[in-house]
């Protein structure tokens, strides 16, 4: 049984990775993945028959990111990630144009990839920040992750800290993504390139502070409820029994 990330189809994969993957996905017991967009990419590129390619929630730990208080809140857009999905230089003139009616918004935004942030627009954290994260959720309004299309589920790990940290999300609406955000309700979705819609969104929140506060409530609930480390090895646990 083997779990994949970063695999999508045969033209976009490195060439080691292209033959290693094209003999060992279809051999394997079970091939689960976190974003349930690639389990029809599984079967129709890499021949994995359909009863073999499970969707498995990611889940995130709700004791180590905890709810954070309301009253920490700050108008700050927090951000992080440095995968090649990212799309940080649309995130930061986003925050810029936000603005345009929301003054004293700011970016806070923790990466090792190349960006161009300026310091009068925010903060760039280039080292691995560990718990410090739970500390920049906490004085966030929003959290928002720009990305590049893609159907591998880039960016969940940072959406589910956010919403166990109660706080809503702001994040591209890739194939996959729905399952874990609802717009309107714990986060807003935006279409992928359109940096208008992506500020429009951050406007929302940033400008009613009290509708980020009841959506981050609401991520906050359905983290601990739909997205735990624990729902997510359960899940794992029985494909394992059903495919021993």
């Amino acid at each position: 049984m083997t779990g994949i990330g970063w695999l999508t189809t045969r033209e976009e994969a490195h060439p080691v990775q292209r033959r290693l993957a094209s003999v060992a996905l279809p051999r394997a017991a079970a091939v689960w993945t976190q974003c349930s967009a690639m389990v029809p990419v599984l079967s129709r590129e890499w021949g994995v028959p359909g009863h073999r390619v499970h969707y498995v929630p990611l889940g995130i730990d709700t004791d180590f990111y905890p709810e954070q208080p309301w009253a920490l809140a700050t108008p700050t857009v927090a951000s992080a990630g440095e995968d090649r999905f990212r799309d940080h230089a649309l995130l930061v003139e986003a925050v810029r144009r936000t603005r345009d009616t929301v003054p004293e918004a700011r970016l806070e935004l923790a990466t090792g990839l190349p960006v161009d942030l300026p310091d009068d627009l925010g903060t760039l954290y280039t080292g691995r920040m560990g718990g410090r994260m739970r500390d920049l959720y906490g004085r966030s309004t929003a959290v928002a992750i720009a990305l590049r299309p893609t159907r591998t589920g880039s960016g969940l790990t940072v959406v589910l800290e956010a919403m166990a940290s109660g706080r809503p999300i702001v994040v591209t609406d890739n194939p996959g993504i729905s399952e874990y955000v609802e717009h309107g309700v714990t986060g807003l979705l935006v279409p992928p390139d359109d940096v208008d819609a992506f500020a429009s969104a951050l406007r929302e929140l940033l400008a009613d502070p009290d509708r980020a506060r009841a959506m981050g409530r609401a991520a906050a609930e359905h983290a601990r409820t739909a997205m735990t480390s624990a729902g997510m090895s359960a899940v794992l646990a029985g494909i394992l029994r059903a495919s021993a």
